[in-house]
């Protein structure tokens, strides 16, 4: 008789704790409901209260406050062969040359710091090639035809 009273008090122990585990699962919807609702207050908030664009911008890809670079002529790009305004190639990396604050130059203007070649410039223009200045960059590898 004490075994059969001992199992029982064990299968309410197990009972106790299978209703305790059970109502812990459970989460509230109005938990939900107001995590749902605070994420989407955080959002509208953050969305009408940053005015200022600019902030979002990250000031250290072109070195100047607010992308301004007719203080400094150095923030030029150059394209070869040139693009042509109706020609819809490669407006994307002009668009985002521009976005963080370059501005376009003609290819003879030696005041570029990055040549975006489509083509292997390093055959055409292979005496420029030789000598870029320390500031200049472009985006192949000489004798990699990459």
């Amino acid at each position: 008789m004490k075994e059969s009273c001992e199992i029982k008090s064990e299968n309410m122990v197990e009972n106790e704790i299978g209703v305790d585990l059970e109502e812990r699962k459970k989460v509230p919807i109005t938990t939900i409901l107001a995590f749902l609702l605070a994420s989407i207050c955080t959002a509208i908030v953050l969305e009408f209260l940053i005015t200022d664009r600019s902030c979002l911008k990250s000031e250290f890809n072109t070195g100047l406050p607010d992308g301004n670079t007719s203080a400094n002529n150095h923030f030029k790009y150059a394209t070869f062969p040139p693009i042509k305004p109706k020609d819809c190639h490669l407006q994307h990396v002009v668009g985002i040359l521009q976005e963080i604050g370059y501005e376009e130059t003609a290819i003879d203007d030696t005041n570029w710091t990055l040549l975006w070649a489509h083509e292997y410039p390093f055959r055409s223009l292979s005496e420029r090639m030789r000598n870029l200045l320390p500031s200049q960059t472009v985006n192949h590898f000489p004798e990699s035809d990459l």
